[in-house]
């Protein structure tokens, strides 16, 4: 299940060195100013946890009364 504050970002990054493509997929999340990430590393999920600064909360916030 997914919630309304989750979001998935999915995309292909390009390498200059090798010139190769690799897929990405990231599953974003965020509750009371913590957000956090989630990835697959090989058979393993990855997950980190950063607060947002009270810059981005006030840019959240006057955006959704705009």
């Amino acid at each position: 299940m997914v919630m309304a504050d989750t979001y998935r970002i999915k995309g292909l990054a390009a390498c200059d060195q090798c010139s190769s493509f690799t897929r990405f997929s990231f599953l974003c999340s965020g509750v009371d100013g913590v957000v956090t990430v989630e990835w697959k590393k090989g058979d393993r999920a990855e997950r980190i946890q950063v607060r947002a600064t009270w810059w981005s909360r006030l840019a959240v916030w006057v955006f959704k009364r705009t």
